[in-house]
């Protein structure tokens, strides 16, 4: 555990400018064990690790998991492919392969300079990429096999290597999303439509997932009226609402202010590992809903960069899991006495941290 090293930085949706926060681990450099166990490489931070770039230029395989898909362009820098199971997608709809540009210096350290998203389904994107993991596509069991399938992939023209890569992200990509629900239906609940960044005024076609059901809770955060899928400006949740007059949570929905705005709702998800293109950081999602005696309907969605405390000032409900009164059934109880002001202190800490 902790051996292999981890990554971490910001990168650009190239298709609509979309900003992410990235974290991930990659296996490529051999773990040491004796002090340098679990070496961060983040955007310009030089690790101590000198694998020596004459070596990864002439590897046509690495580390015997790891084989090179083009041809060597600058000895001093490698691109590695990230695990599949670390790709992700964007709301403007592109599916991305994460490529990772290390410099490989002269003396012996070793900078990630930059996380570039490829649009997995854009041929030219093998083109960027020196070496790929080849455990997701050619292990079948048998470490002999796979070590000698891995040597004649590695072997294979640039041609075929490229199209054997562009294949294998495109299939990823297809596999995963057959596997998401056409209807939308789901046990835990999606918020999509038209998110307007607070920062900048852009709006925005976008999904978020909150914890607004969670099998945690035999209930909703909106009781047994709701009980998971997608909600979209509109969507009316009928049913009764007397308990907002009273001072409680609800589920993983921590109350930050009592009483709530009188005909409306105002909720605040966690920070997500993106933000807006303008560049305000990275942002929460807010749900604002008008209230009647008969059920809540959802009027409007927002993305907002919390700052200070102040920025949780319209806020009725936080999706806060450590802070929440209604404790699930699993969860250990709290380990102070329940304080609003020490509630929000720890709330808005969630989204600078």
């Amino acid at each position: 555990m902790g051996a292999f090293d981890i990554y971490s930085g910001e990168a650009s949706c190239p298709r609509c400018g979309d900003r992410f926060w990235l974290d991930g681990q990659t296996k490529f450099f051999g773990p040491e064990f004796y002090g340098l166990c679990n070496r961060w490489f983040r955007s310009g931070d030089p690790q101590p690790l000198e694998p020596g770039s004459e070596a990864i230029g002439t590897a046509r395989a690495w580390e015997g998991s790891w084989w090179r898909v083009r041809e060597p362009v600058d000895p001093t820098v490698v691109q590695l492919l990230v695990d599949e199971d670390e790709w992700f997608g964007c709301d403007c709809g592109a599916r991305f392969a994460v490529i990772l540009r290390l410099r490989v210096g002269e003396g012996p350290s070793t900078t990630l300079e930059s996380i570039l998203l490829g649009d997995a389904y854009d041929r030219e994107v093998a083109g960027e990429v020196d070496f790929a993991n080849g455990e997701s596509m050619l292990w079948a069991g048998d470490h002999a096999a796979f070590v000698a399938a891995l040597q004649a992939v590695a072997a294979e023209p640039p041609e075929a290597r490229a199209a054997r890569l562009c294949a294998f992200m495109t299939e990823s990509w297809d596999r995963r999303c057959a596997s998401e629900p056409e209807d939308g239906s789901s046990p835990w609940t999606h918020v999509a439509g038209e998110f307007q960044c607070e920062a900048c005024g852009d709006r925005r076609e976008r999904s978020e997932m909150l914890l607004l059901s969670h099998p945690d809770y035999a209930q909703s955060f909106f009781g047994s009226a709701w009980t998971g899928g997608t909600l979209r400006p509109g969507c009316r949740i009928a049913g009764e609402v007397a308990w907002l007059e009273e001072d409680v949570d609800r589920g993983y929905y921590t109350r930050l202010r009592h009483p709530v705005t009188r005909g409306g709702l105002t909720l605040i998800g966690r920070r997500g590992d993106r933000g807006c293109r303008c560049g305000a950081g990275r942002a929460a999602p807010v749900l604002r809903f008008v209230r009647d005696a008969g059920g809540l309907t959802l009027a409007a969605l927002s993305l907002r960069v919390v700052a200070s405390e102040a920025d949780l000032d319209d806020v009725d409900f936080a999706e806060a899991p450590h802070s929440t009164r209604d404790r699930a059934a699993n969860a250990p109880p709290l380990r102070e006495a329940w304080d609003r002001a020490q509630v929000r202190r720890a709330v808005f800490k969630q989204f600078i941290c």
